[in-house]
């Protein structure tokens, strides 16, 4: 074996610890994503000071995240993990139940912070930890943070994804549509891109796929049979391109609930700026729904081609592990 060379900058640029490239390393199923986002797949740069503080929060899309400090002071860190997380919601919007109520999203504006004395004393499980110089710190799906800085100090933070964040990114989807909240990436996009990369996921990651695009399936041959038994008759089917030109995605945001209409959308003659998702059809507007258009990226029968070829690929996988085992 050929010894790293710690002092080639040439090592650091090809290295999948730095965070330029962590995002897009194979497993991490961001690689899938063409677009950048500052703070997502493209780290983000922090001067921290002393008590400069970082409030509660939970990642953009329930994500993994990754946090590395470069010189300075220590950061201080305090966690809740996910399967704790309404509770300390809920501790906050009882401890702070004025200001929510002017705010009621007022936990995505990541400027709250109480202190991890009053989350025990709720009997909710808090960690600290203490990042110096030169150490990652790594948070999981859901799992809320906060903290501060002890002085000057240097740090850069970026997001990652394994395959069983699928499920957290379900959940993080629904809440972003309760609270009519747009969602900084596409889970739908995210998910038929990589039903196109199999070859990059083991037969959990695939199976986890399948799950996914299945509950995503399901709920398009639902809607769109409610959308055409509410007498919308029209439809159009969009080319493909238009479903992965990002660039478009401002212009098929539910006016509702602000989720992105990857797969399908309503539109009406009376405003052809205004979309709705299948879900929140009968909203749109008050015309008559024969007026309404409903509008196509996908087909059913192509998402079921999608789980099928996932089956496909499970059982290649399997035969692979036979012979594998056979072989030794």
């Amino acid at each position: 074996d050929v010894p790293c060379d710690f002092t080639n900058p040439d090592y650091y640029a090809k290295c999948g610890w730095n965070l330029n490239n962590l995002p897009h390393w194979p497993g991490s199923v961001l690689r899938h994503i063409k677009g950048n986002y500052n703070g997502i797949n493209v780290p983000w740069m922090y001067v921290g000071m002393l008590y400069g503080t970082f409030a509660w929060h939970n990642e953009d899309n329930y994500l993994y995240s990754i946090s590395y400090n470069h010189t300075g002071a220590p950061k201080i860190w305090y966690g809740c993990n996910g399967d704790s997380a309404h509770k300390l919601e809920s501790c906050m919007r009882s401890f702070l139940m004025d200001r929510f109520r002017e705010v009621p999203d007022l936990i995505y504006h990541l400027v709250t912070m109480i202190g991890p004395s009053i989350l025990l004393a709720k009997n909710i499980d808090v960690v600290k930890a203490v990042q110096e110089p030169g150490h990652f710190m790594v948070t999981f799906p859901q799992a809320f943070h906060g903290g501060f800085s002890t002085g000057f100090n240097v740090g850069e933070a970026v997001n990652f994804a394994m395959p069983d964040w699928l499920t957290f990114g379900q959940l993080c989807s629904e809440r972003y549509r309760t609270w009519a909240r747009g969602s900084p990436i596409s889970r739908e996009r995210l998910v038929m891109a990589m039903a196109r990369n199999l070859n990059e996921l083991d037969s959990q990651g695939c199976q986890l796929l399948w799950d996914q695009i299945k509950i995503l399936r399901d709920e398009q041959e639902r809607l769109r049979r409610q959308v055409y038994q509410a007498g919308v008759v029209h439809a159009m089917q969009m080319p493909h391109e238009k479903a992965d030109d990002e660039e478009f995605d401002e212009k098929r945001l539910c006016s509702i609930c602000q989720h992105l209409c990857f797969f399908s959308a309503v539109v009406c003659s009376c405003d052809p700026d205004r979309v709705a998702c299948l879900r929140h059809h009968d909203q749109l507007c008050k015309c008559n729904r024969r007026e309404n258009c409903f509008l196509f990226w996908y087909t059913v029968k192509e998402m079921d081609d999608a789980l099928g070829a996932i089956v496909l690929h499970i059982e290649k996988l399997k035969v692979s592990t036979i012979d594998l085992t056979i072989s030794k």
